[in-house]
């Protein structure tokens, strides 16, 4: 299970503090093919919450699906998501869709050393720009950074997330 805190500051409105908590889990015994997932997710603005079915056909390749519900007039959402590691890439794709809109994160990573990861995010209502991910020591703490511009709102954003491993 992982757990993230993450803020995202407008850069043109000063750097904000927008907190954001995130729950993530999965339940794979080793080496099996199928598992289950949960996902959910607050800030001051939304929240949300899905689970569903985990392929993993490869040791190297992830594939879900999941329905939940959201903060929304029509509460229904689903959620995709695809996560490929080979060597030192992490390729990994999420997709949503429910009442209020379609959401997606797409994020590519090369591990240059073993605490660093450098790489490109594309995450709506967020921005495009570059990635990067340090780990500390080795506790299963990680800091996610990316300075990005928001092409819809056409503004320039920072996110920050903290992520521990349970």
């Amino acid at each position: 299970m992982q757990i993230e805190a993450e803020n995202l500051s407008v850069v043109n409105n000063g750097l904000t503090y927008r907190p954001q908590m995130t729950v993530f889990g999965d339940s794979f015994k080793e080496d099996a093919v199928f598992g289950t997932f949960y996902f959910a997710l607050v800030n001051e603005f939304w929240a949300e919450a899905y689970a569903g079915l985990c392929i993993r056909p490869a040791s190297w390749a992830y594939i879900n699906i999941g329905l939940g519900l959201e903060v929304d007039d029509n509460p229904f959402r689903i959620g995709g998501g695809i996560l490929l590691m080979h060597n030192n890439i992490t390729f990994h794709q999420i997709y949503e869709y429910g009442g209020s809109g379609f959401w997606y994160n797409v994020r590519l990573n090369y591990k240059l050393w073993d605490n660093f990861k450098a790489g490109g995010i594309f995450k709506r209502y967020y921005g495009v720009g570059p990635n990067f991910e340090f780990r500390t020591g080795k506790l299963p703490l990680f800091f996610d950074f990316a300075p990005l511009y928001d092409y819809e709102d056409e503004n320039y954003k920072l996110m920050l997330i903290v992520r521990y491993f349970l």
